[in-house]
């Protein structure tokens, strides 16, 4: 199931909905309206509260969009549950609405159906626009709700418009490492010694090591004295062999 939410003004909303591009249209619900045999009426009454509020999105819509094949399950009960499900989760119960329901061919040829719903946002309690925020992780919510009590299979929690912003998302914290790394080498630069102001140069440094290795390797009359012990203890060793004697 797919749930896709936003939202909007009035514009030519009511000619959206039933544009030919859809094989049906059908008007399943509309509640709090003085016109609930018109669609188009009460769009434009409820968008006139929306205007008092100063806004120019006076509406927050919901398209709802079962699997394929899942939709053609649906019943109108269930439709309009679907709808009920949605504003509790975005917190706009009672608010006047109504309910649209789509029926179209996909890419595959099959028929498709979904429903769009439209709320007023604006409160009579308050005097002020409902909130839209964490609209999306809200959804989220009602999706899964859905799926649970219509026994639909489970789908990913997130809508096309959500993964987007995940993406973007995970990009910005990329990008935050990347900046973080950068501080931290930029700190390094700046509290490390300047190898210009060493005490040492490269040159006494070579120096150093040379002094070291000269000062470890053997004197060569050492090395010819060691030599002549070994011969002679060779030699020890031969003569006792030839007389039988176990060398030392």
């Amino acid at each position: 199931m797919l749930l896709k939410g936003n939202t909007r003004g009035a514009g030519s909303w009511a000619e959206y909905l039933f544009k030919n591009t859809n094989d049906r249209a059908q008007v399943l619900d509309i509640r709090g309206t003085s016109f609930p045999d018109s669609l188009a009426q009460s769009i434009l009454e409820m968008s006139l509260t929306g205007a008092q509020a100063g806004s120019t999105k006076p509406f927050m819509s919901v398209s709802i969009n079962p699997s394929p094949g899942e939709d053609r399950t649906m019943t109108y009960e269930q439709w309009l549950r679907s709808a009920d499900i949605a504003e509790k989760w975005l917190g706009l119960e009672g608010q006047r609405r109504f309910v649209v329901l789509h029926e179209k061919k996909g890419k595959d040829g099959e028929p498709r159906t979904h429903i769009h719903v439209g709320w007023e946002r604006y409160s009579r309690e308050d005097g002020k626009l409902i909130s839209d925020s964490h609209m999306r992780h809200r959804l989220v919510q009602a999706k899964i709700q859905m799926e649970l009590e219509f026994g639909h299979k489970r789908t990913k929690d997130y809508d096309r418009q959500h993964y987007a912003i995940a993406k973007r998302i995970e990009a910005e914290l990329e990008a935050q490492g990347r900046m973080a790394k950068r501080e931290v080498a930029d700190r390094f630069a700046e509290n490390s010694p300047d190898i210009s102001k060493r005490e040492t140069t490269r040159q006494e440094r070579v120096d150093r090591v040379a002094r070291l290795f000269s000062d470890n390797v053997p004197d060569p009359a050492d090395k010819e004295s060691n030599l002549r012990r070994i011969l002679e203890d060779q030699e020890k060793r031969d003569r006792e062999r030839d007389q039988g004697q176990e060398p030392d």
